[in-house]
């Protein structure tokens, strides 16, 4: 008896960790092209069309924050995205209802300064200790490999997927479960916008000359990570939009819904899938659940 308890056990850790990070394989399409397209990370965040190369892109931000100490706004600005991404991980499971994740946040903070490399203070962390600036990308990994929350929408009733809405709020309690459905998908959709930033700034790391020359960039700025486990953050990012465009799409989903959309919740929605197409997460949005 107690080893077949033991065996319950070891299934059931298995099944809980396939929840928190299962998706479908990617499955390798052509990719469609057009005139002056730029393919390779960074998709966000930067202007890749400024006529700069990344790299001057990069050092324009770093003098821009140098000019600016002690107390230009530039300036200041970074050094408290850099004590954020200094300090401690937040508690938070990476994908909250009740609010945008701090640890999404704290991932991009630290993901940006790996990319910049400046201290809190404008100095260049290189010139001290290059392991100190590496920490920087380990925490942002860190972060995710302690994502744990997921697109949990926790559906209404069913009179509101079918009725229109000022009929639904004749039923009080169901017009209550409508917000909470609502407020959770803005939420989990503003946080996976954070998560793709993050996992798109640390693939940028292979823009950075002193990154690259040494082996200290995350992957390629390409595809280099594609199907590299079902954990990687790559594949988690992939399984969290996959569940949010099950919410989203059709005659009954956030963005596409038969009575309209719903507010600023399908726009924040609608955002963070096509942030999601463009990273780019290949196939994640054609495998369906």
């Amino acid at each position: 008896m107690r080893y077949f308890l033991i065996i319950a056990a070891i299934l059931i850790l298995g099944t809980l960790k396939a929840q928190n990070c299962d998706a479908p394989d990617e499955l390798f399409r052509k990719r469609h092209t057009i005139d002056g397209m730029i393919w390779g990370h960074p998709y966000t965040t930067f202007d890749r069309h400024n006529k700069a190369t990344f790299e001057q892109t990069i050092q324009k931000i770093r003098n821009r924050i140098i000019d600016e100490k002690p107390n230009g706004s530039i300036f200041k600005t970074y050094q408290t995205l850099y004590l954020n991404a200094a300090g401690p991980m937040p508690a938070d499971n990476g994908m909250p209802n009740d609010g945008v994740s701090y640890k999404a946040a704290w991932a991009k903070n630290n993901a940006f300064v790996f990319l910049i490399g400046l201290d809190g203070s404008g100095n260049f962390i290189d010139d001290t200790n290059p392991a100190n600036r590496n920490l920087f990308k380990q925490h942002a990994l860190d972060a995710f490999d302690n994502i744990t929350g997921k697109i949990d929408a926790n559906n209404p009733g069913w009179a509101w997927w079918i009725l229109p809405v000022p009929v639904v709020s004749y039923f009080v309690a169901n017009a209550v479960e409508e917000e909470k459905f609502l407020s959770k998908i803005q939420n989990h959709s503003r946080s996976l916008i954070l998560w793709l930033q993050a996992y798109d700034l640390l693939k940028a790391s292979a823009e950075v000359s002193e990154l690259r020359s040494a082996n200290r960039n995350w992957y390629t700025n390409r595809d280099s990570d594609r199907n590299k486990g079902d954990c990687s953050p790559r594949n988690k990012l992939r399984k969290l939009t996959r569940d949010l465009y099950y919410y989203s799409e059709g005659k009954t989903g956030i963005i596409n819904h038969a009575f309209g959309w719903k507010k600023n919740h399908g726009i924040a929605a609608a955002s963070a899938l096509l942030m999601a197409a463009q990273v780019p997460l290949l196939d994640m949005l054609a495998q369906r659940m």
